[in-house]
């Protein structure tokens, strides 16, 4: 049993492929880090399988580093979540807005983790196509880069230096 609080949670969907009373069903909560100093930045994400045999042992941990604040987007189909998190202070002092990272963790039908590249560490919107194909992130300094990835964070598609921190889709993908 995890002996410790959490600063949040989330309710993962079910497997697509197989019936849903032998899907997982996950439950993701997060700790942040609450001092961040050189040694002491990193939150962390608890993985439950709330089907599983064990409630209580997380079925996976992920460790975020700069993690103050831990937000998950976890796609529409559910096959996967990106972990994103921020400092809200930044060591090399290059930015006003902190450090951020992004992961990208796959949790059906495979264990593919992977960073995904944050340009000066600076993260100002990701966004899931609907149909759950494709994700976007804005990252970098102004003028920011948008990047669009496949649903296996393989970049596609660089639309470019603009001056721009929302994004927005339209809901039918």
């Amino acid at each position: 049993m995890i002996d410790t609080h959490f600063d949040g949670f989330a309710i993962c969907c079910l497997d697509p492929s197989v019936e849903p009373a032998s899907s997982p069903f996950y439950l993701f909560a997060w700790t942040h880090a609450d001092v961040l100093t050189l040694k002491e930045d990193v939150g962390t994400v608890y993985s439950f399988d709330i089907n599983g045999q064990n409630k209580t042992q997380p079925k996976f941990i992920i460790q975020c580093p700069k993690g103050q604040e831990i937000e998950t987007k976890f796609s529409p189909t559910g096959h996967a979540v990106l972990v994103w998190s921020q400092s809200f202070s930044d060591t090399t002092g290059k930015s006003y807005y902190g450090e951020h990272t992004l992961q990208y963790i796959q949790i059906f039908g495979g264990r593919e983790r992977s960073f995904v590249p944050c340009f000066n560490n600076t993260i100002h919107d990701l966004c899931w196509i609907p149909d759950g194909e494709n994700f976007i992130v804005i990252a970098g300094t102004q003028p920011a880069i948008a990047t669009l990835y496949d649903k296996n964070c393989t970049p596609l598609f660089e639309f470019g230096k603009r001056y721009r921190n929302t994004i927005r889709v339209c809901p039918f993908s």
